[in-house]
């Protein structure tokens, strides 16, 4: 799914003796390869120009004058889901039966979060999880994939102005709030690695320092982490570090306390509640 950057090529006809070679860039059972950014590399050198692209079954050909058996070709291309929400919902219709139908998804929340979303990118190239790539995709858009309490499937991007579900009033509190501290996962710079390089490994990457002296100020030490990302652009790369360090920059207490069931059995993951003000 996405923009695919220097992916390997497997001639499907080396052993052969024909006038053109095929390649194959990846399956297309399910979405075809644009024709839109595909490059073709021979040994690193762009051949593009004498490459001939199918979409519809992932394979191009290169005419024998452009390349010798052993050779190594990679390409960069484009499978036309770049939506990070899109791309969830492809994945749970292809490979768990279940068309984007409001029998299967909350229609309106998962239509909010595909406005939401940002581009991203998955490549394969080995046995996965399903779980394993929606994963992947929904940490690139900052998106929370799960199941309802009707069994219908959603997905949630973090909204700071979402509207809250509801007002927990004081007579549904069950327990005494318990605070935990959560310091401990504060950074004060994010390195957010993007547009893989799927031959070489190797990715391009954004370091956000914008937050670390204010960061430092209150945890009196440095601490970077790394992320891998499938996102391709340096501005979804800033967006994206923006959103860890909105949160990691200066940790929240983490409040905790139980409320009745009968009462709030209508709550899910992520949803806004206010506090009754007589009890904070």
């Amino acid at each position: 799914y996405g923009n695919i950057y220097n992916a390997p090529c497997i001639c499907l006809n080396e052993e052969e003796s024909a006038a053109t070679y095929t390649f194959l860039l990846c399956d297309t059972e399910f979405n075809e390869v644009s024709a839109t950014g595909f490059k073709v590399y021979v040994d690193g050198v762009d051949q593009t120009s004498n490459a001939t692209l199918t979409g519809a079954t992932g394979t191009f050909t290169l005419p024998t004058a452009y390349y010798d058996a052993g050779d190594e070709v990679t390409a960069d291309f484009i499978v036309s889901i770049t939506n990070g929400v899109k791309i969830v919902k492809d994945l749970i219709y292809r490979y768990d039966n279940k068309p984007f139908l409001a029998s299967f998804w909350d229609l309106d929340e998962v239509n909010t979060a595909d406005v939401l979303s940002r581009n991203t990118s998955l490549y394969i190239d080995d046995d996965t999880k399903l779980s394993e790539c929606i994963e992947k995709v929904c940490f690139d858009v900052d998106a929370l994939f799960f199941s309802k309490d009707d069994s219908t499937y959603t997905i949630r991007i973090y909204d700071e102005d979402r509207t809250p579900a509801k007002t927990i009033k004081g007579d549904e509190w069950v327990s005494q709030p318990s605070v935990d501290n959560e310091g401990s996962q504060y950074l004060t710079k994010a390195i957010i690695k993007y547009k893989h390089d799927v031959n070489e490994d190797t990715y391009l990457q954004y370091v956000n320092s914008a937050y670390r002296d204010d960061a430092f100020s209150i945890y009196k030490r440095d601490k970077t982490e790394t992320f891998e990302t499938g996102l391709y652009t340096e501005a979804e790369a800033i967006e994206k570090s923006e959103t860890i360090l909105d949160f990691s920059s200066d940790i929240p207490h983490v409040v905790q306390r139980s409320v009745t069931l009968y009462d709030n059995i209508d709550l899910e993951i992520m949803d806004f509640v206010i506090c009754s003000p007589f009890t904070r």
